[in-house]
């Protein structure tokens, strides 16, 4: 796949399910066009074994 799908929960307690690491870095977010926070925001990844459509938008 080249790529791996994680779960993202933030210190402020926000959650995104479904977002997208590639070649070890956050490249998007399902639904959103920009990656809404920061690494530092970051408490919790765990890795999914979820496939990520590419046809869908954004």
């Amino acid at each position: 796949m080249g790529y791996t799908v994680v779960s993202i929960v933030l210190e402020d307690g926000r959650k995104y399910p479904r977002a997208i690491i590639d070649s070890g870095i956050l490249a998007r977010v399902r639904g959103l066009r920009n990656v809404p926070f920061s690494e530092a925001d970051i408490v919790e990844m765990v890795q999914t074994n979820e496939k990520w459509d590419w046809r869908e938008h954004p």
